[in-house]
């Protein structure tokens, strides 16, 4: 298919055009014309019409240029709940629920989630390195998700994905959906995976890039969880 901009470009050229043929192909001038009312009338028909195409035709072409990716969330899911060790407003009940989030509504739900340990999780289904690393997430949150808060942020993906990956590997802990990556980036991160380990006073204790290893996953939560036992 012929590229969105370059046809709009057309469209916006065959009005223009078709105003000079008008011009061109009478031979005649505005004077003239206003001397004959029947061929002034044609004329003016001529122009309205091609005009009316060119408007079609760039109507047509306007959401293919302008569409910008997005997920509204539409289809359809079972409700999961989701295993949390903390109660908060900005918090999902529902492990699939997956709401938009920003950065600045990211980090009021970290404030709200202040008195107890978080593990931040940056990942997306199309990401090959985060499934490497989903089966140990998903272990963890079993043995220690009453005392530590899990909580992924789900970047550049679709809700419909991120859902299948999320049953896919056993994820019963939530995540915030983030089209644009603002999260990752206000975090100052570039790549993903990404994991941030929080103490119960908001305070970043580790941070990890790229896959998880279940070492550095238990070490992580060690360092917010003091004397941590499975559980």
């Amino acid at each position: 298919s012929r590229n969105p901009a370059r046809r709009i470009a057309s469209a916006r050229s065959m009005a223009l055009i078709g105003d000079d043929n008008v011009s061109v192909t009478t031979g005649r001038s505005v004077r003239s014309a206003a001397r004959s009312p029947h061929s002034g009338s044609t004329m003016h028909f001529m122009m309205l019409h091609r005009m009316a195409v060119a408007s079609a035709v760039i109507a047509l072409a306007l959401p293919a240029c302008t569409g910008v990716a997005s997920d509204v969330g539409g289809d359809d899911w079972t409700p999961v709940p989701a295993r949390n060790a903390a109660q908060a407003p900005l918090l999902p009940t529902d492990a699939l629920a997956l709401p938009g989030f920003d950065f600045p509504t990211f980090q009021r739900l970290l404030a709200q989630l202040k008195g107890t340990p978080v593990v931040v999780n940056v990942w997306a289904a199309w990401c090959e390195p985060c499934r490497t690393e989903a089966p140990d997430l998903a272990t963890a949150s079993r043995s220690y998700g009453s005392r530590v808060q899990f909580l992924g942020v789900d970047i550049l993906d679709t809700r419909s994905s991120a859902r299948a990956f999320m049953a896919e590997y056993g994820w019963s802990y939530p995540s915030v959906f983030d089209t644009s990556a603002e999260i990752r980036n206000g975090l100052g991160f570039v790549g993903q995976p990404d994991t941030i380990f929080y103490d119960a006073n908001g305070r970043i204790a580790k941070t990890w890039q790229g896959p998880l290893t279940a070492a550095a996953l238990s070490m992580g939560i060690d360092r917010i969880l003091p004397g941590s036992q499975a559980g």
